[in-house]
């Protein structure tokens, strides 16, 4: 017995080093970014059509010139295509890279695992929503990470989309406030607000992100200051303001379907007043008791005070279809990584316990088709709507998402037309960049994605991606392909996976 416990005992110790010795192989290992294709002097896409989404308007027959990663001619096809590399672009379609308004890029591992997914699709340009809580951390990836990701994208060194906001960091429970970063929380009164702001300008973030919890002398002070400091303050609507007090207040952006339902029915001020979990109950009022007229003041206010939606609906239908098995197995999930999927799939168990009654699950699943409904009606009101998905947030895939996002707004009634500007044109315009993006003109960046099939007749067809053009880059669809299949190599990749573990272990 002694000799047995003996050679066990030995053998639990071999395993330990050689497992000790692999994480450490696994660290160490150097590991390749996926490859970007090289830029050619002079792209040349010919005969083509060029869809122009704000006029719902085809243009046949186009050839498209790009050169030091902008459009120098747009002209109808005429005669021998100039020296160049050459597109063939007939019976094919051309639209502006595509926006996501609302995404999270939480790892310095997401080169690897989220970047390269957005240009597979097509998308071009994100606003990421969160900064992490410390800037040293060794997971996280922080407002100097997405900064460098920008440059390597410029020099076409890094596949990935523009990174054209960051927002601060904000941590909801004053608790956890930690004092080597003391405006990374939920500000306790006006001047801790105001402190935060100076902070965030200091950092130079693009804007300011709050969230539900912040109280409202606080909130307001957040937004006095923010526009003292020329700068924006986006997000939720906290549950202490109303949605025409933020908007009122000059909050750039509101956040998320349920906006609208927890406006407009007569509990919602009840509904400010508690800080608790929403029930079964609640919903049922928000959807049955709901109050358009309440609404119609909301979005006028909104389209008055050009205050932007972004009702990331992807986010909403997760909570109606948390228990249907062919959602949660969905084959886009190879390109999630392990760890993120055990949170996926925690946090939709956690939405179906909340209420695994036919009742409670009929409840989620009225609140999202309402949401739709609500966001179509701010839309015609004319409140300006973006396309977000809150990728990386439970089913929200990274790049993939934003087609998904598109087919919800054209479920809420928009035509495909105008859900394609909620991706191109109006985030231009939201950041007030639209002489260098937004549609397809002379002079503009040539960010561009080639559609097999016409987006303006079908909304889903902007998956038939059969290239991405980003800052004058082509990346044909081999070379999507292989970003594809990049990642889902990385996500299985187990030095990957040993130095995240190692980093999450050093913190």
């Amino acid at each position: 017995m002694r000799v047995l416990l003996k050679r066990a005992l030995v053998l639990l110790a071999v395993l330990l080093v050689l497992a000790a010795f692999g994480l450490a192989a696994g660290v160490l290992w150097p590991e390749r970014l996926p490859e970007v294709p090289p830029a050619a002097e002079l792209l040349v896409i010919e005969n083509v059509t060029v869809v122009d989404a704000e006029t719902a308007t085809l243009r046949p027959g186009m050839t498209v010139e790009v050169e030091n990663g902008r459009i120098r001619r747009l002209a109808p096809a005429a005669g021998e295509s100039p020296s160049g590399l050459v597109v063939d672009g007939t019976r094919k379609f051309l639209i502006p890279g595509l926006w996501d308004m609302h995404v999270h890029l939480p790892l310095k591992l997401s080169t690897h695992f989220h970047l390269p997914l957005f240009v597979a699709h097509g998308v071009t340009a994100v606003r990421d929503m969160m900064d992490c809580r410390n800037p040293s951390h060794r997971v996280f990836a922080c407002l100097e990470d997405k900064r460098s990701w920008n440059d390597a994208v410029g020099r076409g060194e890094l596949a990935g989309p523009r990174v054209m906001g960051v927002a601060s960091f904000i941590v909801e429970d004053p608790s956890l406030r930690d004092e080597r970063f003391p405006s990374f929380f939920t500000p306790g009164n006006e001047s801790e607000a105001r402190e935060l702001v100076r902070y965030a300008k200091g950092r130079s973030f693009d804007f300011l992100k709050v969230y539900d919890s912040v109280p409202r002398d606080v909130y307001l002070a957040l937004l006095d200051e923010a526009k003292a400091q020329s700068l924006e303050v986006v997000g939720h609507r906290p549950r202490a303001v109303s949605a025409m007090e933020a908007s009122e207040a000059g909050q750039r952006s509101l956040e998320h379907a349920r906006l609208f339902l927890e406006e407009c029915y007569p509990g919602a001020e009840k509904l400010r007043s508690e800080d608790r979990r929403y029930e079964t109950a609640d919903r049922r009022a928000m959807v049955d008791e709901h109050d358009a007229f309440q609404c119609d003041e909301l979005f006028a206010a909104m389209r008055d005070n050009g205050t932007w939606f972004v009702p990331t609906h992807v986010t909403r239908k997760m909570d109606a279809f948390a228990d249907d098995p062919a959602y949660r197995e969905d084959p886009r999930l190879r390109y999630i990584h392990p760890f993120q999927r055990k949170v996926w799939s925690e946090d939709a168990d956690g939405v179906v316990a909340n209420d695994p009654s036919p009742e409670g699950r009929k409840a989620y699943m009225d609140f999202y088709e309402k949401g739709l409904e609500l966001t179509g009606a701010a839309y015609r009101t004319g409140v300006p709507v973006l396309a977000g998905t809150d990728a990386n947030d439970t089913y929200a895939f990274p790049g993939s998402g934003l087609h998904d996002e598109l087919e919800e707004l054209v479920k809420a009634g928009l035509t495909p037309s105008e859900a394609l500007v909620a991706a191109t044109v109006s985030p231009a315009r939201y950041f007030g960049v639209e002489g260098e993006y937004g549609c397809i003109a002379e002079g503009k960046t040539a960010d561009m994605v080639l559609l097999r099939e016409n987006p303006l007749s079908d909304i889903r067809n902007t998956r038939s991606i059969e290239a991405v053009v980003l800052g004058g880059t082509l990346y044909r669809r081999e070379d999507l392909d292989a970003l594809l299949t990049g990642v889902e190599e990385s996500v299985g990749s187990l030095t990957l996976g040993a130095k995240l573990l190692w980093a999450f272990v050093w913190n």
